[in-house]
């Protein structure tokens, strides 16, 4: 076998195992990570004669952006963010946020800890909230610059925004699902059926307007 061939039956071989494991565990896998991973850092997509870019379209049906950020995140994260991603929907920003909380197959909380599992899937969505929504209040206020004749108050106070108070977890996770559609809708490959996230939208729109008629009756 020449050397091109061989190139080439490595190639097969290692996008072979992307699209079974993109069946098995999802688009998102950590599996599916390394193996787009290998195929980018070996250059191994040379051996039929494209470039990364036409290699992404062509033959992995995604953008060469989406493919570099799953890498991206597989180099920073490790395979955890994955994990997590497939079974509590996060953007990259927000688990930026939480990371130190993620421990291997768990994630760390206030008592204990919630092992990255199917089954627990919603106590890790409510964790996943609550952690964000604490790192976000823990982010240094941004500077606002002011004139010089306008006096600071003596004794500013902040707001109490008490973790338990579930009007503060709502908007938490509001603010997560909005920023995980934003991700997804970054990149058209990444969410070929609209139909059904336009329905989505369009009803939770109705229900946001009512909500906001109401806060302002």
């Amino acid at each position: 076998m020449s050397e091109t061939s061989s190139d080439a039956f490595d190639l097969g071989a290692w996008l072979g195992r992307k699209q079974a494991f993109s069946g098995i565990a999802g688009r998102c896998s950590a599996a599916d990570a390394i193996c787009i991973r290998t195929i980018r850092d070996e250059k191994k997509y040379k051996a039929i004669g494209l470039t990364w870019d036409e290699f992404c379209k062509q033959r992995m049906g995604m953008s060469r952006s989406y493919a570099d950020r799953m890498i991206q995140c597989l180099n920073e994260f490790g395979e955890s963010y994955f994990h997590l991603a497939g079974l509590v929907p996060i953007a990259v920003e927000d688990y930026r946020l939480i990371a130190g909380h993620v421990n291997g197959e768990e994630v760390q909380v206030e008592g204990g800890a919630i092992r990255i599992d199917p089954q627990n899937a919603a106590a890790l969505a409510g964790a996943v909230a609550d952690l964000r929504h604490q790192a976000r209040l823990a982010l240094p206020a941004p500077e606002v610059s002011k004139p010089d004749n306008v006096r600071k108050p003596r004794n500013p106070k902040k707001p109490k925004q008490p973790e338990s108070d579930p009007r503060w977890q709502a908007i938490g996770r509001l603010e997560t699902a909005v920023g995980w559609l934003d991700t997804l809708l970054a990149d058209a490959s990444a969410m070929p059926d609209r139909t059904l996230l336009m329905t989505a939208v369009g009803g939770s729109l109705q229900r946001l307007s009512r909500i906001d008629r109401r806060l302002r009756g």
